[in-house]
């Protein structure tokens, strides 16, 4: 995958130097999901809060069709942003669209993203339930 990731850039950054989590599926196997997040307290934009709670960017990447390790195709599932309050921007794939969304996966990746916000966004702030 490595290769299919060397161009995609989200946010004027390349997401093959970011953190990226391995997703599951509901079987417990792995799901060719990657979910990529650069903490925005790393970025010199942010640097001066000195807070590790400014929120982050995201951006899964998911397996969609082909034969993995020969020609495979794959796509944006979900990106966007977060900022010390929580999630302030989301996009469904590229441009808006998903084919065939596996409403598991689509979970898994919401529950992801919970349990970063609560490590890089300031829960006093947070607007939604803090479970």
């Amino acid at each position: 995958m490595d290769d299919i990731i060397e161009n995609i850039e989200y946010m004027h950054q390349k997401i093959k130097n970011w953190k990226y989590i391995e997703m599951k599926n509901e079987y417990g196997n792995e799901d060719h999901i990657r979910f990529y997040y650069f903490p925005l307290y790393l970025d010199k934009k942010f640097s001066s809060f000195n807070d590790e709670k400014v929120g982050f960017y995201f951006y899964v990447i998911g397996w969609v069709s082909g034969v993995i390790g020969e020609v495979a195709t794959w796509d944006c599932i979900i990106k966007g942003t977060t900022t010390f309050d929580g999630l302030r921007h989301l996009y469904l794939g590229d441009d808006g669209y998903l084919n065939y969304p596996n409403i598991s996966i689509l979970i898994s990746i919401f529950e992801e993203l919970k349990k970063l916000e609560k490590k890089y966004c300031n829960e006093v702030y947070l607007l939604n339930d803090n479970k």
